[in-house]
């Protein structure tokens, strides 16, 4: 992970790693280049769509618990106000 002493603002949203004189280029282990074959994705789509749909219903009930929360708070303060 690259810090924040390590990059410099270009642009507005460009960076630019600052390259130092102790930081070594390590070459990659194995890499090779077929032609005419195309690279698969290492996301399942689906998968992660259907995290996605079960991260937003567990959002949607937090919410509900939080209004349902605010509601009888609201509803406490305005019974004792009426005492």
């Amino acid at each position: 992970m690259i810090s924040n002493e390590e990059i410099k603002k270009i642009a507005k949203l460009s960076y630019l790693e600052i390259k130092d004189e102790e930081m070594e280029e390590i070459p990659a282990a194995s890499s090779e280049t077929i032609q005419g074959s195309l690279e698969q994705s290492n996301v399942n789509a689906v998968e992660e769509m259907i995290n996605l749909l079960d991260s937003y219903r567990s959002y949607e009930s937090c919410l509900k618990v939080i209004q349902s929360n605010d509601s009888l708070d609201s509803k406490a303060v305005n019974e004792l106000g009426r005492l």
